[in-house]
């Protein structure tokens, strides 16, 4: 027989498990679509600005990128205010505003 205030165990652990659930579920973010055709992208002018708010953004190269090591999400200060992308400013911007493939 059990204890008034006590659960069988396969309810304790189902309880456990969703409140685990509960706290840690992150949104999943959806990627945001491009607005910059390749064409602008690469004749347009762009430079370098900071992101509003003190906020950062994915650099677009560093995260797409498979020269480097391997695939790296990293985050950025800086962003192509033409573009509204996140890009470093080193040698990120001048890659994604020279090269085809981005």
């Amino acid at each position: 027989m059990q204890n008034p205030g006590q659960l069988p165990l396969a309810d304790f652990q189902l309880r456990l498990t969703r409140q685990l659930l509960e706290s840690y579920n992150v949104p999943k973010t959806i990627p945001r679509t491009l607005n910059t055709s390749k064409h602008q992208r690469l004749t347009g002018r762009h430079f370098p600005a900071m992101v509003p708010n003190k906020k950062v953004r994915r650099c677009i190269v560093c995260s797409q990128s498979k020269i480097r090591d391997q695939k790296k999400r990293r985050d950025s200060r800086y962003m192509c205010n033409e573009c509204d992308v996140g890009l470093c400013v080193f040698p990120c911007f001048e890659e994604y505003h020279t090269k085809e493939m981005y």
